[in-house]
């Protein structure tokens, strides 16, 4: 009886899985303890659930910000006037954001080119934001 029922485990392709998974189910929070208790411990980074929802949230608040940042910006690129591209500020903007997505870094020691300084900068600034939330 008991080699059917491992058989049977292996042909789902889960032997682990013993159960079925319940997708209906509810993550809904019932807590059981006294109202005041329940605010304190349902504030935003106290409760599990509540902090991963707040953590993604500004995670997609982020890339979007980025993403939209960098389609604005070419944008402008694309369609702004001839006046435009020929004033300084403008050239100064594009010699600048040329040089961050050119510029990289050889390590001789370690036979390595770092990725540009752009990349590392916007790594960077995505490290403080996750890491001050």
């Amino acid at each position: 009886m008991e080699m059917k029922m491992d058989m049977k485990k292996m042909a789902s392709g889960v032997p682990w899985l013993d159960q079925p998974v319940m997708l209906h189910s509810s993550r809904a929070d019932k807590c059981k303890l006294s109202a005041a208790q329940c605010a304190y411990r349902n504030s935003r980074w106290r409760y599990w659930y509540q902090a991963d929802h707040v953590y993604a949230l500004n995670t997609v608040y982020f890339v979007c910000a980025v993403i939209a940042l960098f389609a604005i910006s070419n944008l402008l690129v694309r369609y702004a006037p001839e006046w435009v591209k020929r004033t300084r500020v403008w050239r100064a903007t594009t010699s600048a954001s040329r040089y961050m997505a050119y510029r990289g870094y050889r390590f001789p020691v370690l036979r390595y080119w770092s990725p540009s300084l752009g990349v590392i900068l916007l790594g960077l600034v995505g490290a403080v934001f996750f890491f001050g939330m």
